[in-house]
């Protein structure tokens, strides 16, 4: 049994093939999601940060609570559609995009900024135990923000589209 109607023809526009399988509420919650975590990566970052940036826990914190901003927009555009709900979704998702773009960018410059100590001769100093916490906290970070910046691109170019649209 072949099921006819579930696959959109191939003629269509790649916007709209992308509307046939793609949830709105799911990339929300992934988009809030992958902002929590930055919120939450970001207390450890307050005791390991890099020695070169002492108040670098700012950053994830502040580029978290923008990208929970935009997707809990964007589930509550798609819970009660709304032109002003709609333009504040686009707002708060292209400026969370920018941000986390700016972010990844200083994530990964922070993580080759991180320096190697030499001067330990046992295997157990504990400045090196620091550094590798926070190049793995750093990493972890760098995966979210990716994710982060993919979810954020889709839901911009989602909302804008609705928003000309009307």
């Amino acid at each position: 049994m072949s099921s006819e109607g579930t696959a959109p023809p191939p003629d269509l526009p790649i916007t709209q093939r992308m509307t046939s399988w793609f949830d709105h509420e799911s990339a929300a919650v992934v988009t809030i999601l992958f902002g929590l975590f930055q919120v939450l990566l970001s207390v450890p970052l307050v005791y390991a940060a890099p020695i070169d940036m002492p108040k670098f826990f700012v950053l994830p914190l502040f580029i978290g609570i923008l990208i929970v901003t935009g997707g809990s927009l964007a589930m509550a555009n798609e819970r009660s559609p709304n032109r002003y709900l709609l333009q504040g979704c686009v707002c708060s998702n292209i400026i969370s995009l920018l941000g986390a773009v700016i972010a990844f960018c200083l994530y990964c410059v922070s993580i080759s900024n991180i320096p190697k100590d030499e001067d330990c001769i046992s295997v157990d100093c504990p400045l090196e135990l620091l550094m590798k916490y926070c190049m793995s906290i750093l990493i972890l970070l760098v995966f979210y923000d990716a994710g982060a910046i993919i979810m954020n691109s889709i839901l911009s170019v989602m909302s804008l589209r609705e928003l000309k649209r009307g």
